[in-house]
């Protein structure tokens, strides 16, 4: 008896359906980009219950008459290509004709449009795959789609979708992505009937990331245009004092207009990077290809966000030196900390026109200032925020000023506890603490950390010294990373969490995919003394910040904690994870960095900390801290035993 069936075409629009759409995010994108492909220069979109009630994207393209609005829900009906060469002269976004139909086999789907040559639309209602009816009506020039009850006829694909809000930003990164690209095309972009975004159309690709996100960006990047071989690269990449970030999701790269998730592109912007960030650490970067089309294949993924080149090579060699040529010939690649000028207010880097250095210890060699110090170096962030407050002044008996939000505290204010402190939303007592594990210290281990010799600094980054048992390397990110993270633990615990009120309010600017999201976490970030309040359209206003951490740039640190707010959101449903997991972002942003130079006397007060902590052998992350080379390991590799 054969076993082997044609499957029924409802079910084989089905399984195509789920390589195209996976989620509301999916829509939105397979849409716009029709729209964008229609000539359109305004288009809309808005949603219901976060895209998952309903999508609807309206333009004012060129439209379609009867016959192409019917025939555009059969799969693999497309105006834009024709025969087999056209695949090698894709100028469009969509070309496979899959993206209607696809969206019609799950969900319900009404389609009204018009062309510019008739004086009456079409209106098509097609559900489950199935048309249920055509009929003519009033109608603009252009197209309305409405996706309404998407998977209701695929229920297993839909309890795989995630929480409102990370649905949500999934649509919001797809519009910012297909907005930056089309910055010519108007984009309102609406949830619920009321406006997230509306951006106008604009004459530079700067104007509409300044849109995006905030005009501020527009000072931290530089621009990138060149070639390699027949690719032209144009775009931007973020100073290095501005430029490192945790994840890749500020990296926004194009190929002919696409939006594009290129491994090729991505490790030619590392390695154009190398040089000023550290491994694992990303820089902000708008990148824009264009090729003759028949040297890169856009048919190789489902949702075509992926590409081959003819010439990778080229291409890859191209972005690397563009941007390494950029950044070297920026003042901004010499690694630096913020200064503030008391006089004049004003913040500028340290800079001595010869070229990459690591940056200075506030402290010379020898715990003091040396001869020949400017007035600036003095006023460097000092390498223990806690040590430096506590004192106030410098080793020559001056005052000490850094820039941080302890600038903005005026006469007569002092430091305070906000309400939302006293309070905390869940029990101390249940939150986990570095205390509770099962890996605590115990004397032997801390008996690792005392020095027998002196201490050797290893590229600014890495601390080497003798012990009883041999050498020791200590990772001094990772090593200040965990003695902040116990400060910070500690000082919830014991209730001495206190916020500083800044005198002038701070106000940054979210990505729109993030300020929905993080409006879900304020109430944690108000535990451990942050106070923040939407200020509509993305924009936060930072009222107070943890006071042990106040020797830090505010901006800098919300930015920091926010970079990987999308994974935290996960957590979203287990307040104490949430808790630790802000609390390891904070302490990971205020801990001194690699290529940072630290005199003796900070290397030794950083290991005695290191060694005081509960766990010393790795970081919050997890991470180790330290590497033991032991004697007779030594002994053994130089065959003495």
């Amino acid at each position: 008896m054969p076993r082997i069936k044609i499957l029924p075409e409802n079910l084989v629009n089905m399984i195509a359906a789920g390589e195209i759409i996976d989620r509301p995010a999916s829509v939105v994108k397979e849409l716009v980009e029709n729209s964008i492909d229609a000539g359109s220069d305004q288009i809309e979109v808005h949603l219901l219950g976060y895209g998952k009630e309903e999508i609807k994207v309206i333009d004012n393209g060129c439209g379609m008459g009867r016959h192409d609005a019917l025939l555009a829900f059969e799969r693999h009906a497309t105006s834009k290509i024709s025969q087999p060469e056209d695949l090698e002269k894709i100028h469009t976004l969509g070309f496979r004709g899959e993206a209607l139909p696809s969206i019609a086999a799950v969900a319900q789907l009404v389609i009204i449009t018009r062309e510019r040559e008739s004086e009456i639309g079409t209106q098509v209602v097609v559900e489950g795959g199935k048309l249920i009816r055509v009929c003519e009506v009033g109608a603009p020039v252009g197209t309305m789609v409405r996706v309404s009850s998407l998977f209701k006829n695929v229920p297993a694909r839909l309890k795989f979708l995630k929480s409102n809000s990370v649905e949500f930003s999934h649509i919001t990164q797809v519009l910012e992505q297909e907005s930056l690209s089309h910055h010519q095309i108007s984009f309102t972009f609406k949830h619920n009937g009321k406006i997230v975004w509306q951006m106008p159309k604009v004459l530079t690709l700067a104007e509409r990331i300044g849109q995006l996100f905030g005009y501020e960006i527009l000072d931290h990047l530089l621009e990138i245009d060149g070639e390699a071989g027949s690719c032209r690269i144009q775009g931007f990449i973020g100073q290095a004092s501005f430029s490192s970030r945790s994840s890749r999701s500020c990296q926004y790269t194009y190929v002919n207009g696409r939006f594009v998730r290129s491994p090729i592109i991505l490790k030619a912007i590392s390695e154009g990077c190398d040089h000023i960030l550290p491994r694992e650490r990303h820089a902000v970067c708008f990148l824009f290809l264009t090729l003759p089309p028949k040297q890169v294949d856009v048919n190789v993924h489902p949702a075509k966000i992926e590409v081959r080149f003819s010439n990778q090579q080229e291409v890859f060699e191209g972005i690397v030196r563009l941007i390494k040529d950029r950044l070297s010939s920026s003042r901004s690649a010499v690694p630096s900390i913020g200064i503030i000028n008391t006089r004049a207010g004003e913040t500028f880097a340290q800079e001595d026109g010869i070229g990459p250095k690591p940056q200075e210890s506030p402290l010379g060699e020898s715990g003091t200032r040396g001869e020949g110090d400017g007035a600036s170096r003095a006023n460097t962030l000092p390498l223990f925020p806690d040590r430096a407050a506590s004192e106030g002044t410098r080793s020559d008996g001056q005052a000490s000023r850094p820039f941080a939000a302890s600038d903005l505290l005026g006469p007569g204010l002092t430091a305070c506890e906000p309400a939302c402190l006293a309070q905390p939303d869940y029990e101390c007592s249940k939150l986990p603490h570095p205390e509770s594990s099962d890996e605590l210290a115990d004397d032997s281990v801390r008996d690792l950390f005392i020095a027998e010799g002196d201490f050797l600094q290893i590229k600014n980054s890495f601390i080497l010294f003798e012990t009883r048992q041999g050498l020791l390397i200590v990772d001094q990110h990772a090593a200040h990373e965990r003695i902040r993270y116990e400060q910070l633990w500690q000082e919830y615990r014991m209730k001495t969490f206190r916020a500083q009120q800044l005198l002038v309010p701070i106000t940054f600017q979210l990505p729109a995919y993030l300020a929905a999201s993080a409006e879900e976490v304020l109430s944690q970030l108000r535990l451990v003394g942050f106070d923040l309040e939407p200020f509509g359209h993305g924009t936060f206003v930072i009222k107070a910040m943890p006071l042990s951490l106040s020797n830090t740039d505010p901006r800098e640190l919300i930015r920091e904690m926010f970079a990987d707010l999308g994974q935290m959101m996960f957590r979203k449903h287990d307040p104490q994870g949430l808790f630790d997991a802000l609390l390891m972002r904070a302490a990971c942003s205020s801990a001194i960095k690699a290529n940072h130079r630290l005199s003796k006397e900070e290397m030794r007060s950083l290991i005695e900390q290191l060694r005081l902590t509960s766990m010393p052998l790795r970081c919050p992350h997890g991470r180790p801290t330290i590497i033991q080379l032991e004697l007779k390991l030594l002994e053994k590799y130089f065959m003495r035993v």
